[in-house]
């Protein structure tokens, strides 16, 4: 539950961040994504192997495919915006899961 409301979280701060009011306002909203998927990752204990394949390889895709949306007129260059954010947010959210397995491999089980 709590990895879903930090998802939200992650896609509205990267919605805020495409605003120049806001974008202006809170010049770290690129910390605050990555924070905000760290944490994520972090709490995300049950995840099996293909999720945390499908995370790492959306977060290393995502701004690639993304930039391809710059060549529709109007609205290409804020949803690009929006996904580069969603995409920062997965990153802090793939480390937080490799810092997770490193974990699990060098502690032993309790």
């Amino acid at each position: 539950m709590s990895e879903r409301i930090l998802l939200a979280l992650i896609v509205a701060v990267a919605i805020l961040g495409t605003i120049p009011a806001v974008a202006d306002a809170v010049p770290y909203a690129g910390l605050a994504l990555v924070v905000l998927g760290l944490v994520a990752g972090l709490m995300d204990e049950n995840s099996d192997v293909s999720q945390r394949t499908a995370i790492y390889v959306v977060a290393a895709v995502l701004p690639g495919m993304s930039d391809s949306l710059d060549a529709i007129a109007v609205v290409g260059p804020v949803v690009n915006s929006v996904l580069d954010g969603v995409a920062t947010g997965l990153q802090g959210m793939a480390l937080g899961l490799i810092l997770m397995q490193l974990k699990a491999r060098l502690m032993p089980a309790a």
